[in-house]
């Protein structure tokens, strides 16, 4: 009786055995590393959602399972809604078709502070509007100064103090946490069709630039370190490079005139949007703009309806959305006295708190223009007297090789371009700082808002609050 009920153990136990080979062999098949894969940002801020997707083969069923819903909480069909800064785990509970198995995935997603809570870009709001003030321009004007910021967060991450003193300073923070907070911007636009930043460090081969100077500029800045001849065809190459990280709206930064160049640090960032809702060709018009003397000049004139609207004592003004998600906006800001403004005197921080919800009808000139920080035919000043101005005239004076006698005194510089109708808007910028001993750059009922005269804009992250460009467009044939 017990070898009978030993060798009926024994026959389970094989045929438990052949089941249990079976079902891990069919459980390898199926949960292959290629098979399944959670598709999301990487980034998010509070406030912010995105709908999470499963890529993969037979999936029958899918649960969803936050690790902390105090920081962000997922529904059951995969919409994660970030609700305070910190750092949350994601699983998917994966089940496969004709199997009972479940397999679990996992994806981290890293929640910041809303934009609105962001000290940082609170105070970049007075930094920009002086910024382009600065320059004190007679025509159209555009900057970027996540551009710019990003140019003097990599020159601060030099050995120098006085200019980690003095970019702290300008930025309202220390340059290491400048430095997280950039790493964490630059990694949410990697899954961003409509923004791109690059950055790039170019130096002389026969000279040193510090290991942990390129260790930190690669890793907070995701910036490419050239080591080059620094010769004709390194003109070549830094061109090559800024076309193809601004799409081509900005083909040339540099030419040979500046040679010989030791040390190079460039910003190229890119915004390429399409309307939530597009501007319909039927309702463009042909209108007259008037200038700041009270001349006119006639325009096409985009014209729609929109649902945000701004106004604070010196200016109103309307927001208008790019893609489905609305992650940016143009916010259009027209000062209500008219003739020739500053930006810094419209008291941008209480226009943008003004936000409400309220039919707008909006006129909105089409336009394209290119602008230069040293085209004096246009400016007062150029992009280096304004650092000077802005207590960052250290910058350009930093030692950055550390075995090269020739390198002097440096530039700065910033070209941008845009376009704006009825599809869109393009804009572009590139930024740079040079390190050479000499320099010799080419010089280049319901509420109404119509923007028939000179106006203030900014293109606006609203993930982040981060300012991406802002400008004035004051002549229409400039």
């Amino acid at each position: 009786m017990k070898k009978n009920i030993r060798f009926i153990s024994f026959a389970l136990a094989c045929v438990v055995g052949v089941c249990s080979f079976g079902a891990i062999t069919s459980y390898r098949q199926v949960y292959g590393k290629s098979i399944v894969k959670i598709v999301r940002k990487k980034n998010m801020y509070a406030g912010q959602s995105q709908k999470l997707k499963i890529k993969g083969k037979k999936i029958k069923k899918v649960k969803w399972i936050s690790s902390n819903k105090k920081v962000a909480v997922v529904s059951k069909k995969g919409n994660v809604i970030a609700k305070k800064e910190g750092q949350v785990i994601i699983t998917a509970k994966v089940k496969i078709k004709g199997t009972i198995l479940y397999k679990k995935y996992k994806c981290k997603i890293n929640v910041n502070s809303r934009a609105e809570d962001n000290k940082y870009v609170t105070a970049n709001l007075n930094r920009a509007a002086e910024l382009v003030d600065s320059f004190e321009s007679k025509s159209n004007i555009l900057v970027s100064p996540i551009s710019l910021n990003c140019v003097l967060g990599m020159a601060a991450n030099s050995s120098d103090k006085q200019v980690k003193k003095e970019v702290g300073n300008y930025f309202g923070t220390g340059v290491d946490a400048y430095n997280e907070y950039i790493n964490t911007l630059i990694e949410t636009t990697k899954s961003d069709d409509t923004l791109n930043i690059a950055n790039s460090v170019w130096y002389d081969e026969k000279y040193k630039l510090s290991d942990s100077y390129i260790k930190k500029v690669k890793k907070y800045y995701g910036a490419k370190v050239y080591k080059e001849p620094m010769n004709s065809s390194t003109i070549d190459k830094i061109n090559n490079w800024a076309d193809k990280n601004t799409d081509g709206m900005i083909k040339q930064v540099v030419d040979s005139s500046c040679l010989p160049l030791y040390f190079a640090a460039f910003n190229a960032s890119l915004f390429d949007g399409k309307w939530t809702k597009e501007f319909e060709e039927s309702d463009t018009e042909i209108e007259d703009f008037t200038l700041s003397d009270g001349s006119k000049i006639q325009v096409s004139m985009l014209n729609s309806k929109e649902s945000v609207y701004y106004e604070n004592e010196y200016a109103t003004g309307f927001e208008k959305t790019y893609g489905k998600e609305r992650d940016y906006s143009f916010i259009a800001i027209l000062p209500k006295k008219e003739g020739e403004f500053n930006i810094s005197d419209l008291n941008i921080n209480s226009f943008m708190k003004s936000k409400s919800y309220d039919t707008v009808l909006i006129k909105l000139p089409k336009f394209e223009y290119e602008w230069s920080s040293d085209d004096l035919s246009v400016n007062e000043k150029t992009l280096d007297s304004v650092l000077d101005e802005l207590n960052l005239s250290s910058v350009k004076k930093c030692k950055m090789l550390e075995n090269c006698p020739f390198e002097k005194v440096g530039t700065l510089f910033q070209k941008t371009k845009i376009i704006v109708n009825e599809k869109g808007t393009k804009a572009a910028a590139v930024t740079g700082m040079m390190k050479t001993n000499s320099i010799a750059l080419e010089t280049f009922d319901p509420k109404t808002v119509y923007l028939d005269r000179p106006f203030a804009y900014m293109i606006n992250d609203n993930k982040s609050g981060e300012i991406l460009f802002i400008g004035k467009y004051v002549n229409p044939k400039k």
